[in-house]
């Protein structure tokens, strides 16, 4: 009788390239031996603190040397530092698991590491998404910030976003084209931590392209109306100031940038700084032609029923909301009458864009629920038009 006894699988296993900055390393099998054969070289590595959590079967790469080689990252082991168990297991012809041997390794990350992920960028609404996974660092994470801006005219819209956190882990802010003035191109995407000890460090970044196909066609719309004259005038620029900030909505960085920016001129209208939280109609129609440097136009208002006394006070007010107005019109509202004449106390205000058909189309901030620069339409005559005002464009 002869006794045939099967050798155990044998194998070498060192780590190699352990490094601290990256809080990854190599493990290396050589003399690999596998008497029933061999499929694959799996490698199982887990983080020692909190058990098996964030256990992950690798799979080994077959080397030119007869080697297999896996890069364990601790970015995949919920960036755990400290001890690490690594083994090493054979599958053998017959798809059997044979273990072979293991070690431990001691990991450490000295540098705050992520992965930065843009997502949804849809290329009509110029919106898009950033994910940030992986997100570590040595000293801890309060805060995930991500500053962004378009790079044409520089720095002019940088915005710093805080990203919110995720069920998964991953980290997430949402940017749109109207909270930086509707620009389009490259956009710049760059991370910040503020770490554990309040301290703040540079991360990373990204850039990307975002389009706005949909802005581009509607912002095209009252150049058919005027000529070409005033589309390079102070009519056009007008016009061109208010539709570029369609979209915008209350508490929006954009929405904030304008009562800022009305507030910046001094003195103020009856000396009242305008809030954050207060209707903005009226901010929206004065900043557009403050920004442009053609207040002189129309005057500064944040109230409508004052800046109707203004209109006249320029010669420019028409008390006949029945009539035909002309595209940079000034047009007001009051919502507690619907018939003409119309002349109670105005509560609203916007741009005439253009008129078609019989159709006033304006552009009016804090409009609808929600408070949003927007376009609508109204019949010539309407009963909620309160009058118009022409400003004297050049």
């Amino acid at each position: 009788v002869v006794e045939v006894r099967q050798s155990k699988p044998q194998g070498m296993l060192s780590i190699e390239n352990n490094n601290s900055s990256t809080g990854t390393f190599d493990a290396v099998v050589r003399n690999v031996v596998s008497p029933t054969g061999l499929k694959e070289v799996l490698i199982p590595s887990w983080s020692v603190a909190g058990g098996q959590d964030d256990l992950i079967w690798h799979r080994a790469t077959r080397q030119a040397d007869g080697s297999y080689r896996a890069t364990i990252k601790a970015s995949d082991h919920k960036n755990s530092v400290g001890q690490y168990q690594v083994h090493v297991h054979y599958i053998d012809q017959e798809n059997k698991r044979r273990y072979v041997t293991e070690t431990v390794v001691e990991v450490q990350k000295s540098t705050p590491t992520a992965t930065i992920t843009i997502q949804n960028n849809n290329k009509d609404n110029g919106t898009f998404d950033v994910i940030i996974s992986n997100v570590y660092s040595p000293k801890g994470v309060r805060t995930v910030q991500v500053p962004t801006w378009s790079e044409v005219n520089g720095q002019d819209d940088l915005t710093w976003y805080e990203a919110t956190r995720q069920s998964d882990g991953t980290y997430k802010v949402s940017v749109k084209a109207s909270d930086h003035k509707f620009s389009t191109g490259t956009y710049h995407v760059h991370l910040y931590y503020i770490q554990g000890d309040g301290s703040q460090v540079g991360v990373g970044g990204t850039t990307v392209q975002v389009e706005n196909r949909n802005f581009v066609t509607r912002n095209q719309l009252y150049l058919k109306h005027i000529s070409a004259k005033d589309a390079d005038g102070q009519l056009g620029r007008v016009l061109k100031a208010a539709s570029s900030l369609i979209g915008v909505e209350t508490g929006s960085p954009e929405h904030l940038k304008l009562v800022r920016d009305y507030n910046s001129v001094h003195p103020l209208p009856v000396g009242y700084p305008v809030k954050n939280t207060d209707d903005w109609c009226d901010v929206f129609v004065t900043t557009v032609f403050q920004r442009e440097g053609l207040s002189h136009l129309i005057g500064r208002e944040c109230g409508v029923e004052r800046h109707i006394q203004i209109f006249k006070h320029l010669g420019i007010w028409n008390e006949n909301g029945t009539s035909t107005p002309k595209s940079g019109d000034i047009i007001t509202f009051n919502w507690d009458q619907d018939s003409q004449p119309n002349n109670g106390f105005a509560d609203h205000i916007g741009i005439v864009e253009y008129v078609e058909n019989g159709l006033i189309h304006t552009i009016e901030g804090n409009s609808g629920y929600v408070g949003t620069v927007k376009r609508n339409v109204y019949r010539i005559g309407h009963g909620n038009i309160r009058g118009f005002a022409t400003p004297r464009y050049r």
